[in-house]
């Protein structure tokens, strides 16, 4: 079931990614158009939640690798530990 959350989670991420690509993209040409500094402004925000999000992705991740990896070597260990017995 983890696993599942780690694939939406990793899903959700890449598409907020390409999302605001698409919005920088889009604006660009509004700021042109537009002659307007506030998109500009508006984008910048955006962009700096997008790599504040990004970040506390990567520490969740990593948390969940560690306590994954974990669980594993306890588990390995307690299978041996049943063998010996």
């Amino acid at each position: 079931m983890r696993r599942d959350k780690t694939n939406v989670e990793k899903a959700v991420n890449q598409m907020s990614n390409i999302v605001i690509i698409m919005l920088t993209a889009l604006s660009s040409v509004l700021i042109i158009y537009f002659q307007n500094i506030a998109i500009f402004f508006a984008i910048m925000y955006l962009w700096a939640i997008m790599i504040k999000e990004n970040k506390h992705y990567r520490i969740r991740k990593r948390a969940y690798d560690v306590i994954q990896k974990e669980t594993n070597m306890v588990a390995v260990k307690n299978e041996d530990y049943l063998k010996v017995k």
